[in-house]
């Protein structure tokens, strides 16, 4: 694999929000062992509207994913931010959300301003289990919230796309068949993320050998709320940042010396000289996908190294 670099990121982290309304047992950002120290926030105003702006006028598309290490719902300005972005022809958004605070009204104004698509992190289907793993999580309240917005979106051509993804945790492995039962017939995407528990590891099992070059450095922007940009998803607690927005612009960042630095090292084969790639293997999902079709029940089976991805036919 010999990664190349796209003159302008194909996708962008815009964390919106470092603040989070749960603390999730394995979280790197939040939780009990949570290795994020950076100050909490919500991204102003001058910097969000500054950067999409900026974004929108590239003369490419690009996917803004407006999550981070937070709960995007908790910006009193997400629906701004959201309908922002949606003026711009180029830009394609979505966004990861836990589901508790997608109410009625929300779920409204977001299927009528056409959003591209919506995540859910749904961990299984036990309340029980569901609210130890994501406390104070409540798996009742986040189904209702769920089967609501598909109601809504019914009246709007099924627009948003709805993707949901369940963390295979140890305790919860056996309810992944089911939780794919439960909604596959429902949404157009369900998947199955392999766990992994931070802050001692960042690899995922059955990765294969030998490494090779990684694609996020050729691809991925991350920008934290407070217009910091990061080095890539993995950079949690901003230890390795490129530049900042506004100061820079992010294309200049993007095509700047440090992000080449990193890209040189892992052309080489050096990337063990990069503290933060050293024991990471996000690489991998740059991977061929092996990719498996069940006419019988019309189901397409994506499996990456960090996930089974399902989706109906």
């Amino acid at each position: 694999m010999n990664p190349q670099l796209s003159p302008y990121p194909t996708t962008i982290f815009f964390e919106v929000t470092n603040h989070c309304n749960l603390r999730c047992l394995r979280c790197a950002m939040h939780g009990k062992d949570a290795v994020m120290r950076r100050p909490l926030g919500h991204m102003p105003k001058s910097v969000w509207k500054a950067a999409i702006r900026e974004i929108g006028e590239w003369p490419t598309p690009v996917s803004v994913l407006t999550h981070g290490a937070g709960e995007p719902l908790l910006h009193p300005e997400i629906l701004d931010i959201l309908g922002f972005c949606k003026s711009f022809a180029n830009i394609q958004v979505g966004f990861l959300t836990n589901g508790m605070l997608l109410t009625a009204d929300i779920s409204k104004a977001l299927i009528d301003m056409g959003i591209d698509w919506i995540a859910m992190s749904i961990d299984g289907i036990d309340p029980v289990w569901h609210k130890k793993l994501r406390y104070p999580s409540d798996l009742r309240r986040i189904t209702d919230n769920l089967e609501n917005f598909l109601r809504i979106r019914q009246l709007r051509k099924n627009i948003p796309k709805v993707l949901l993804n369940m963390v295979m945790h140890p305790e919860i492995i056996d309810q992944g068949p089911k939780f794919v039962k439960l909604w596959i017939d429902r949404v157009e995407t369900v998947m199955l993320a392999h766990c992994r528990i931070p802050p001692s590891s960042k690899r995922w099992p059955d990765t294969p050998s030998p490494r090779q070059a990684c694609i996020l450095p050729y691809q991925q922007m991350v920008i934290a709320q407070d217009g910091r940009l990061l080095m890539c998803c993995e950079d949690f607690d901003c230890q390795h940042s490129p530049g900042r927005f506004p100061e820079q612009k992010l294309l200049d960042i993007w095509q700047g010396s440090f992000l080449n630095k990193i890209r040189r090292y892992h052309q080489s084969g050096k990337w063990d000289a990069i503290p933060l790639c050293r024991d990471c293997d996000s690489w991998a999902d740059g991977l061929d996908p092996v990719i498996e079709e069940d006419k019988v029940q019309g189901i397409k089976k994506t499996v990456r190294v960090s996930q089974t991805i399902y989706e109906k036919i």
